[in-house]
């Protein structure tokens, strides 16, 4: 029995139980409830003057209203969590808890007839969201500790579907003379674990110089590339692992006084090469992506002239560094 109960028993042994004895009764709800004076008036209706204080805070939330509720009567104290759509049927179940609370043997009669209608509180304004009304959820909570809040399960993200397009610059090389400078763009789709594009890449022209004979030489090629992802710790860093093949042209054009003329001279070029990229994410959309590309010359004959043969072949092996940005679209 609680210090509350104690008074009110010490109460009624000492000076008797006034006749004019009513229920205390602190109501606090928002403004759509009913008042403090008609809880209060429900409330005395039904218990009557036996020895009661009624507290009982109501807020409202997702799933309707929930008041926490306490009783102090001569047969101790009892808290309560009330959760209903409705504040009037949390009104009820107060008014029902308040009986119980304070008839030592409650009975069918005492407890189960609905109120009447001159004590009944009229339902709010604002129709209720379902048209019958589900009986209020009342749930204890431990006495030595107050309820633990309950956290929202958390659900894996879905594995969406992105589209996404990305746009690199190129260092490196040798698939022409000297140092190999261009772009690369690619489109393609992403999910959390593997990236699908398809790309174009265009090598700047470079000069190589023989006997007097000048060429200059540039190169592009369509392709595809296939990245799965490496799970990492950080959602703010990816890790693909790119598999790629490319098909295209290298083209030269020479002039110098040996030639009898400059002719354009287009080769076939087909490479395949692995590239580990490492991107950063900026934003939920963007990434900012730096890799290397390392690989071989399946195909590339070169460029000739006559009357010297080969100016520029090729090397068998690749190796590029790449700087770019990656956008997604959703």
């Amino acid at each position: 029995m609680g210090v509350a109960a104690w008074v009110l028993v010490l109460g009624r042994l000492v000076g008797g139980e006034p006749e004019s004895a009513v229920p205390v009764v602190v109501w606090e709800a928002p403004a759509s409830c009913p008042s403090q004076a008609e809880v209060a008036r429900v409330v005395h209706a039904r218990v009557g003057a036996r020895p009661l204080e009624v507290r009982a805070s109501v807020r409202e939330g997702e799933a309707g209203f929930v008041a926490a509720l306490a009783l102090v009567s001569e047969t101790g104290t009892t808290q309560r969590s009330l959760t209903s759509p409705s504040c009037a049927t949390l009104v009820d179940a107060v008014v029902l808890l308040a009986v119980v609370a304070t008839d030592p043997v409650p009975t069918i009669e005492s407890i189960a007839p609905r109120l009447r209608d001159a004590e009944a509180i009229p339902e709010p304004t604002t129709p209720a969201p379902a048209p019958t009304e589900p009986l209020p959820m009342i749930s204890a909570p431990p006495a030595s500790k107050p309820p633990r809040p309950v956290e929202a399960v958390k659900q894996r993200p879905p594995r969406r579907l992105q589209p996404r397009a990305a746009a690199f610059a190129i260092v490196g090389g040798r698939t022409l003379p000297g140092v190999d400078v261009g772009i690369r763009g690619a489109i393609g789709l992403a999910t959390r674990r593997v990236h699908v594009d398809a790309t174009a890449l265009y090598l700047a022209p470079r000069t190589t110089v023989r006997e007097g004979v000048r060429a200059t030489i540039d190169a592009w090629a369509v392709g595809v590339r296939v990245c799965p992802v490496v799970p990492l710790p950080t959602a703010r860093v990816e890790l693909p692992i790119c598999a790629l093949v490319g098909a295209g042209q290298l083209r030269g054009r020479a002039e110098g006084e040996r030639l009898v003329g400059a002719v354009p001279q287009r080769t076939p070029w087909l490479s395949a090469a692995v590239a580990p990229e490492l991107a950063i994410v900026v934003h939920r959309l963007v990434r900012i992506v730096a890799g290397v590309e390392v690989g071989g010359t399946l195909v590339g004959p070169g460029f000739r002239v006559e009357p010297l043969g080969r100016l520029w072949r090729p090397l068998p092996w690749i190796a590029r560094g790449q700087l770019g940005l990656e956008v997604r679209f959703r």
